[in-house]
């Protein structure tokens, strides 16, 4: 059928020079995901667990804050923090229906509401105007707040989002030539079911 949808996603955010080394920003806004055309109409089997679609799926609403500080300790040194918190109202996520040794059914549905927050801080270090090193980590705790067809799932974690992420990469950077980058990523332990199984 026909569908349509109407979200409001304002934003507003500030950024205040305390000096040439440091700055620091902070925002607030609203958002929204709409569900995929796989999200809505196309079921798919994986080893023993088949996930169902769910055509009646509604738009994802996030409501979020985030503050944040950058540093320039040195020309070359860059240094940024960021803390976030989110709450997302109507996540869509695989729920489980169903499970038994052979079959475990899940269905496509809009959870209630969820709790993001965490730290983000990356680093990056210019070797030369060719030449740069970056770091960066993510902290992220996001778990279930609301659910009323499923209330034992409240306070689990959301699947599939590692509560630690790390990167490393090297970038070499030649206008004449190419820019190359080699990136190594690292990812904490995550849940892949909503029962946190």
């Amino acid at each position: 059928p026909s569908r349509s949808d109407t979200v409001f996603s304002p934003r507003v955010g500030a950024l205040y020079a305390v000096n040439d080394r440091v700055s620091v920003w902070a925002s607030a806004g609203r958002g929204f995901r709409a569900p995929t055309l796989n999200e809505l109409y196309r079921q798919f089997r994986v080893g023993s667990v088949v996930t169902l679609a769910n055509h009646e799926l509604g738009p994802e609403r996030l409501t979020g804050t985030e503050a944040g500080v950058r540093l320039f300790p040195t020309r070359d040194v860059t240094v940024r923090a960021t803390w976030f918190d989110n709450r997302v109202s109507d996540p869509v996520s695989n729920v489980t229906i169903s499970s038994t040794p052979e079959l475990v059914t899940q269905h496509r549905q809009n959870l209630g509401r969820t709790h993001i927050y965490g730290l983000q801080t990356d680093a990056e270090y210019r070797l030369s105007p060719e030449w740069h090193v970056s770091a960066g980590w993510l902290y992220s705790h996001a778990t279930v707040t609301e659910f009323e067809a499923n209330p034992s799932i409240i306070g689990n974690f959301l699947p599939q989002v590692p509560r630690h992420r790390a990167s490393f990469d090297v970038t070499f950077t030649d206008p004449r030539l190419f820019d190359l980058t080699v990136d190594v990523q690292a990812i904490g332990w995550q849940f892949d079911d909503d029962q946190n199984t």
